[in-house]
């Protein structure tokens, strides 16, 4: 399948984007601790519903450790962060965030396509979308955490979504 268009935005681009919209409301399912000292990461979020700034937000999209099925739960968790920001957009100051956006985003996309996409984004407030993980399942080889990828089964998928 070819790949027109692409956007790439890092972690420290995507909390400042979330910034300029306010923030995200989020249900954080329980308390989510991690502490890793080489990646300068701490993640401390409460359990219960919140305004999540933009650094939460990904700290809130980065957590893996209570899940029970691990890297799964948390591809769960972004898109359910996805998912929260497209339902809101209906309230955001879209020209503050697109000079946001555009600062923080590599594209190959002209201006004019990101205008038409965001337009696209906005009617989507309420979270009129789907989203997907490839099928699959986890495991261990080696000693390590893996996502073992379902070829026939994404092959399906794929037909089943674009014929």
């Amino acid at each position: 399948m070819p790949i027109h268009y692409y956007a790439e935005i890092d972690t420290k681009g995507a909390a400042r984007v979330i910034d300029a919209m306010g923030g995200v409301t989020m249900h954080v399912p329980f308390d989510m601790n991690y502490t890793d000292v080489n990646q300068d990461l701490y993640i401390n979020l409460k359990a219960g519903t919140q305004r999540l700034s933009g650094e939460q937000a990904i700290h809130f999209a980065r957590y893996r450790s209570s899940y029970a099925n691990g890297d799964l739960g948390r591809i769960s968790a972004q898109q359910e962060l996805l998912r929260a920001i497209v339902a809101q957009a209906g309230g955001f100051d879209y020209p503050r965030i697109a000079i946001v956006a555009r600062a923080e985003t590599k594209t190959n996309m002209s201006l004019f396509s990101q205008a038409a996409l965001a337009g696209r984004l906005a009617g989507m407030a309420g979270g009129s979308f789907n989203t997907y993980t490839i099928p699959g399942s986890p495991g261990m080889m080696n000693g390590l955490s893996y996502f073992f990828h379902d070829a026939g089964a994404t092959r399906d998928l794929v037909d089943r979504l674009y014929g």
